[in-house]
Order: C-alpha cells, then sequence, then structure tokens
C-alpha cells in the first residue's frame, strides 16, 4: 500500500471520529493496532502522527463558525469520505476495504457508546466501498453485539463445555473457557472476525486479544491460553465448510499399495480416513510421491493392494453408486 493511501486511510479514521477525553486513547490504540497488523514499527509510528495531526485539524475545521450546525459537519464530512474513497476503490482490494471497515466498526464502540453520527459515516464508508447492505449489516450488528440481527450461516460460538447449545448453531465446545468466543465469517472476502468477552488472557499468534474488541483470524492463526490450550485455523474454517456440503460422505483409503514398473517409487502401505469437509495437507520433498498419491486417492491410479472407499463403497468397484453420493466417477 502507497503512502498517499495511507493517508488517505489516517484521514479518514480521523473525519469518522468524534474523539474527546480518554476515549481518545482508545481509539487511538486502535488505529495503531491496524497499522501494526502490516507494517513495521517505523511505519506504525509515522503513521499514527499523521493521524493526531488529521485529527487536530479536523476538530479545530468543526469548531469553525461555519459548521457549527451538527447537520453541516455531518454533511461536509459524509462529502471527504466519499472522495477518499474514490481514492481507496482503485487501490484496495476487497478483502482489505473489509478489514478497513471492521476497524472503523471496533473504533467507533470503542470506549464510550458510539453515537448515531459516527454509525451514520461508518454505513457512508461502507456504502462507499461497495460493501453489500447484506454484510455490512452483519459486521455492524457483530461489532455491537447484536448477535441475535446475523445470519446464523456466518456464525461459530466457541463455548465453555458445560454452556446450553444452541440450536442449529455452529459451535466448538473447549474445557475451562469461561466466555463464548463468536466468529463471524465474511463470505465475500472469506475473512474470519473473532469477538471475546471473558477475562481470561487469550493470545492470537502471541499477540494478546483485549476482551470486547473485533480480531481478523489470519490464516494459520492459533489461539491459545495455558487453560483451553490451542485453537487452529483450520479448526474454525472446518466447522464452515462442512456446514456447507449437501453430499456428507466418509472416505478411506485401507493399506493402499502402489509401485511404478522397476522402480522403487510409488506409495507403500498407507492408510486414510477422513470426512467430507475436512482441509488435508499432504507434504514431502520433490519426488517424494505426492502426486502419486494424490492420483491413487482420485481414482486415477488404481492400487496394487488395498482399496479406497467412500461410505463403504470400493470406488472403482461401485462407480455408479459413487457417482451418487459424490457426483463424480474417478
Amino acid at each position: 500500500m502507497n503512502e498517499l493511501i495511507l493517508k488517505e486511510l489516517m484521514r479518514l479514521f480521523a473525519i469518522v471520529s468524534n474523539i474527546k477525553g480518554e476515549e481518545s486513547v482508545i481509539k487511538r490504540n486502535i488505529v495503531m493496532d491496524y497499522l501494526d497488523r502490516q507494517y513495521s514499527y517505523e511505519i506504525v509510528l509515522k503513521y499514527i502522527d499523521f493521524f493526531d495531526e488529521q485529527v487536530r485539524y479536523f476538530q479545530q475545521l468543526n469548531s469553525n463558525s461555519m459548521l457549527t450546525d451538527n447537520t453541516m459537519q455531518q454533511i461536509k464530512a459524509e462529502q471527504s469520505i466519499t472522495k477518499l474513497c474514490e481514492q481507496i476503490n482503485e487501490e484496495m482490494e476487497h478483502e482489505q476495504k473489509i478489514i478497513l471497515l471492521i476497524s472503523l466498526l471496533d473504533f467507533i464502540q470503542s470506549g464510550q457508546k458510539h453515537n448515531p453520527t459516527e454509525l451514520s459515516l461508518v454505513g457512508t464508508v461502507a456504502s462507499s466501498l461497495k460493501v453489500t447492505r447484506e454484510e455490512y449489516s452483519d459486521v455492524k450488528a457483530f461489532t455491537l453485539n447484536e448477535i441475535e440481527k446475523i445470519n446464523t450461516e456466518c456464525l461459530l460460538f466457541i463455548r465453555p463445555i458445560d454452556s446450553e447449545c444452541l440450536p442449529d448453531i455452529k459451535q466448538i465446545a473447549l474445557n475451562k473457557l469461561d466466555r463464548e468466543i463468536i466468529v463471524l465469517r465474511i463470505s465475500s472476502a472469506n475473512t474470519y472476525v473473532l469477538r471475546y468477552y471473558g477475562k481470561m488472557v487469550l493470545m492470537m499468534n502471541e499477540q494478546r486479544m483485549e476482551p470486547g474488541r473485533s480480531y481478523i483470524w489470519p490464516v494459520g492463526g492459533v489461539l491459545r491460553n495455558p487453560l483451553i490450550g490451542s485453537l487452529y485455523y483450520t479448526w474454525v474454517t472446518r466447522q464452515f465448510i462442512q456446514a456447507s456440503v449437501e453430499n456428507k460422505f466418509v472416505f478411506t483409503a485401507e493399506d493402499i499399495v502402489f509401485g511404478y514398473l522397476n522402480s522403487k517409487n510409488g506409495v507403500k502401505r498407507f492408510n486414510l480416513n477422513e470426512e467430507s469437509g475436512r482441509l488435508v495437507g499432504i507434504v514431502g520433498g520433490s519426488g517424494s510421491g505426492k502426486s502419486t498419491l494424490l492420483n491413487v486417492l482420485n481414482g486415477n491410479l488404481k492400487p496394487q493392494e488395498g482399496s479406497i472407499k467412500i461410505n463403504g463403497w470400493d470406488i472403482h468397484d461401485n462407480k455408479e453408486r459413487v457417482k451418487g453420493i459424490i457426483g463424480y466417477v474417478p
């Protein structure tokens, strides 16, 4: 992201802000966190100083006698936001826009209760960044803790093991967790946001999470606490993948062996048992047999020993049944 866009983003935060008193410290920290996720410490310091300058500038501008009327201030702010977002739209990918919107909502929700003017300005940002009304509504309700307004298909509750099970909502139960962690999936950006309201010390990739704040769960991210252990990104994504799978099945590879003529390369006595919706990685050096294994598992190559089954049906001997289960014939 170039210098011009970074400055535009800092101006955007400053315009949306209605900073005063202690609340300014909390909001300033959110801007620092937003920068810290992407840039070095030196860049963070440089642009947080620019943010401070912009806050002072807009405060002075709003104190002008011509802009003391709140309605006029809001109109001016909306005009500035629309202009800034035109430049941002040219430079930022959709996922980056979603992360920016989440940070802005967190920004106005921090400290004291947000005011309607700030929320209206963030709505202008969402519209200008071409975020759909449905996704903005979900993100806003998530930030304002109005969970009942969110499409349940987008939610996952990580809850204490002895708490009440919620019907029709994806859940992971954890022993010794004190309060629930709520995860929102934003499908258009394949982005996961989480909020936690308890008192335990939770670390996301070695950085401490503040209760009541929104955090992006990055690809490969691990949430940790000594009492509850580790919670992995793949565990969360698995819940959403499995929920979206229409035809669920069990894939089994039993004692499969495959070898090439006059070669020592191949697959030697391999077993696998997985359910649909699970994410599995195959790791190995060059020439170790990864491609061969995949070709055996997907039915392109038939093993010399063992069998590959879906829901108990051999994929080579029961092609029509397999097609009925997964819509694919090896």
